[in-house]
C-alpha cells in the first residue's frame, strides 16, 4: 500500500543586498543598439540578491508597472561590471547577454549599487582564494636541524598596475 511521505521544503536563504530604480536595457548585437526591457515609460526595481547558503549573487529587475522580470542574471567572480558613465552601468552575463542599467541622473544610487556589485565580486574572488598549507620539515630531518642558510633572490619591488578597462567585446558603447 502507498504511504505518503512528508514533503520537505527547504527555505532559500536569498536576501536583498541593495535595490534601486533604474531603466533596464539589453544590447542587441544584430542591430548594434540598446533595447529597452519592459515598458520604456517607467523604470524597473533592480535588486542585488545574495544567497547566503550557496554564497552566490544575482541581479533581478522587475518592472515597476507590469512586474515583468527585466533582468535575472548571476554575478560571478569573473563578471566585469563596467561603469560607462556615473549613471549608466553594464555587464555581460553567463549567456553572453549585455545588460545595462540607467539610473536616470541619480548618481548617488548608481554609485551605491556599483559599490555593492564590486563588493560581491570581490567577496566571490576572495572565497575562491586558496591558502597554501604550511610546509613541514621532511620526516627524516632531525628536529634540531636548522634550515640551510640561503639568501632570498633579489627581486624588484612590486609595481602598481592600473585597473584594466573592460574590453570592447564585453562593454558595448553606451547610447543615449
Amino acid at each position: 500500500s502507498f504511504v505518503p511521505r512528508k514533503l520537505i521544503i527547504t527555505k532559500m536563504s536569498e536576501a536583498p543586498v541593495i535595490a534601486a530604480d533604474a531603466y533596464v536595457v539589453q544590447f542587441n548585437t544584430a542591430s548594434n543598439k540598446w533595447e529597452a526591457q519592459g515598458p520604456a515609460t517607467a523604470p524597473s526595481r533592480v535588486t542585488l540578491y545574495h544567497n547566503t547558503s550557496a554564497d552566490t549573487y544575482r541581479v533581478v529587475a522587475r518592472h515597476t508597472v507590469d512586474k515583468s522580470v527585466t533582468i535575472n542574471a548571476n554575478i560571478l567572480k569573473s563578471t566585469v561590471y563596467h561603469r560607462a558613465t556615473a549613471t549608466f552601468h553594464q555587464w555581460r552575463d553567463t549567456r553572453g547577454a549585455v545588460h545595462g542599467i540607467n539610473f536616470n541622473k541619480d548618481a548617488a544610487s548608481a554609485e551605491r549599487f556599483g559599490a555593492a556589485i564590486d563588493t560581491a565580486i570581490a567577496g566571490l574572488a576572495q572565497a575562491d582564494a586558496v591558502v597554501p598549507p604550511p610546509t613541514a620539515p621532511p620526516a627524516s630531518a632531525p628536529p634540531s636541524a636548522a634550515p640551510p642558510a640561503t639568501a632570498p633572490p633579489a627581486t624588484a619591488p612590486p609595481t602598481a598596475v592600473p585597473p584594466a578597462q573592460a574590453p570592447p567585446s564585453q562593454a558595448p558603447p553606451a547610447q543615449a
